[in-house]
């Protein structure tokens, strides 16, 4: 069923109470959200920000708070609206931008699909944040050849106690 806005004889249009945002009317230029994964306070995350916002490089950046999206990955590519933040740019890094044609945001859910090797590259951001040292640390290649579970320099047989 289609909302259809109705005119009265004063030629005030006016739209019906119940009409869906896709329909509404909107301004000359919408603009469309921007997805980015983002280290806030030490945590990796999914957030939108506006394009009007200091986190995506406005000249006052420096100084000025920005009010972000955070959202909860939920399920392999679905993430979920999880809360509003106000973040100050020293609390927030962008790690990276995500493209328009990677991401499917369902607005009126609060869901937000992302393609397969955007998730791939989060959960490397992730896994290089636990790291310490910021990722520095590479394992041996051939780690069967060290063990890990005893010191190097602890007697292994013939010891009395």
């Amino acid at each position: 069923m289609a909302a259809v806005a109705s005119c009265s004889s004063s030629a005030l249009c006016t739209m019906p109470p119940q009409v869906p945002s896709t329909l509404a009317p909107r301004s000359a230029s919408p603009t469309k959200p921007t997805f980015a994964f983002a280290r806030i306070k030490g945590d990796v995350c999914l957030v939108q920000v506006p394009s009007d916002s200091p986190a995506q490089g406005c000249m006052s950046s420096a100084l000025m708070a920005a009010d972000v999206h955070v959202f909860r990955h939920e399920f392999i590519t679905l993430f979920r609206y999880s809360h509003r933040a106000t973040v100050h740019p020293a609390d927030m890094h962008i790690l990276e931008p995500i493209e328009d044609h990677a991401t499917l945001y369902e607005e009126e859910k609060g869901t937000v699909f992302l393609a397969r090797d955007v998730v791939t590259k989060l959960q490397k951001l992730t896994m290089d944040a636990r790291r310490p040292g910021g990722g520095r640390y590479h394992r041996p290649r051939n780690s069967s050849s060290m063990s890990m579970s005893r010191p190097m320099h602890s007697p292994t047989r013939g010891v009395r106690s």
